[in-house]
């Protein structure tokens, strides 16, 4: 991600007002789970003129799935959604700073909703697609012997 000017990578710890600028796939980890990243752009709200780039890394893997939890019940997501409706929205995170590799990182902690969202439309219901039927299934007609492997 190309940062904008005057924007900076987050350097301290604090609450800070993010607002999600794109949702990005990231391949799978060891055990096969997806991970994508999301793209914030934030400011703190007693410095509103000083804005921060920050990604924050995500996995679909059983025991990450809070993190993303935290999220979507901050953004008051519906039960079932499409995470890119997530883009444009905003939250309020914690930020806490870790070191790795003598390099300081930041981490948000946890997530509260934005009243920034109120101007928003409400995150809409996935309803995904329609179950086939079988009228709607190829019929291949052919005889059990003929399948090339078992």
């Amino acid at each position: 991600m190309e940062l904008t000017p005057p924007a900076s990578y987050i350097e301290k710890a604090g609450t800070y007002i993010f607002k999600i600028e794109k949702i990005e796939l990231d391949g799978f980890n060891d055990e096969g789970s997806e991970k994508f990243k999301m793209h914030f752009k934030a400011f703190q709200p007693e410095n509103k003129e000083v804005i921060y780039s920050h990604i924050e890394r995500f996995s679909l893997a059983k025991n990450m799935l809070w993190k993303l939890k935290q999220l979507e019940i901050a953004l008051k997501s519906p039960e079932h959604y499409d995470v890119e409706s997530w883009v444009g929205r905003y939250v309020i995170g914690t930020v806490a700073m870790r070191e790795y590799n003598g390099k300081n990182y930041a981490d948000i902690k946890s997530y509260e909703y934005s009243k920034f969202n109120d101007k928003l439309d409400a995150i809409p219901e996935f309803k995904g697609g329609e179950e086939p039927t079988s009228e709607d299934m190829p019929v291949i007609d052919m005889d059990t012997d003929e399948i090339p492997f078992s």
